[in-house]
């Protein structure tokens, strides 16, 4: 991801933020969102539960058994499909 780097006056609004806000231009048109580091880790937590210490216990036990999680992806396999992604998003810029 492409960071943005705010003006001193924008980050200081951003800053002082609890919750999500929307972004727009001059003209009133939506342009994207922000949400703080804070509420996005609350959202997140509805989605992913961390894992309990059995499954932590399990999932170790397994990559140093096997060298490799039961149904898992190959880091080889997860930094492929980062390649094949970032190049299909290049071909439409």
């Amino acid at each position: 991801m492409t960071p943005i780097v705010p003006s001193a006056d924008m980050l200081a609004k951003l800053r002082g933020l609890t919750k999500s806000v929307e972004i727009a231009d001059e003209s009133g048109n939506v342009i994207g969102s922000f949400v703080p580091n804070d509420a996005y880790d609350r959202i997140m937590s509805y989605f992913l539960r961390p894992a309990t210490q059995e499954e932590k216990d399990a999932a170790r036990a397994e990559i140093l058994a096997t060298g490799t999680l039961k149904d898992g992806v190959s880091t080889a396999d997860i930094l492929a499909a980062i390649d094949a992604a970032k190049r299909r998003w290049e071909e439409t810029q």
